[in-house]
């Protein structure tokens, strides 16, 4: 919400509150006492009431018609608290704490990779190109086409050797080999 909405807000919600305010202040009625629903039968002009130990327990004062009260039963409670304080709603806002951290193991690094396993793998086998009697074989690698003789070498990194039924690319560097099965299509 840019600043110039949050101020027109503002302006439409203030103007609301002053209507509502005059709205009140022009339209409010008085207010009415409640009538009382019983009446008490004490003297309205007393401002105390007379205590005297008595005898009986049913015993009533005729003044006021109200029971005395036996002082010497009154006691003073020195009994400690339920609680010793503290949160009466604790039981509402518990939180659980915080689980500990656990300990992070380290994982096991993954196997080195083999680069050179892995850009063999990217040859395809295409087919043969009968060129002048001389057999040659047609590949390609990721994006890269290649015609290579039997014996050829391909990037100065890979020798191609042509067997029955199948085309051996070795690596020059490493001697790792990939076999490839050459059936044409």
């Amino acid at each position: 919400m840019s600043k110039t909405n949050r101020k027109k807000l503002l302006c439409v919600l203030v103007s609301i509150f002053a209507v509502s305010l005059a709205y009140r202040v022009v339209f409010s009625s008085e207010q009415k006492k409640a009538p009382l629903k019983f009446v008490t039968n004490y003297p309205t002009g007393q401002s105390t009431i007379n205590i005297r130990p008595v005898e009986s327990k049913a015993s009533v004062s005729e003044e006021n018609e109200l029971p005395a009260i036996d002082i010497s039963k009154l006691k003073e409670s020195k009994k400690p608290p339920l609680t010793k304080g503290g949160n009466v709603f604790k039981m509402f806002l518990t939180q659980k704490p915080p689980a500990p951290p656990t300990p992070e193991q380290k994982k096991p690094l993954p196997p080195p990779v083999d680069t050179v396993m892995e850009e063999l793998k990217l040859f395809k086998f295409l087919g043969f190109i009968e060129n002048n009697a001389q057999r040659q074989i047609f590949m390609s690698k990721g994006g890269n086409v290649y015609i290579v003789a039997a014996g050829g070498v391909i990037d100065d990194k890979f020798r191609v050797n042509a067997l029955e039924g199948r085309v051996e690319v070795i690596s020059i560097e490493t001697g790792k080999m990939i076999s490839i099965p050459a059936t044409e299509k």
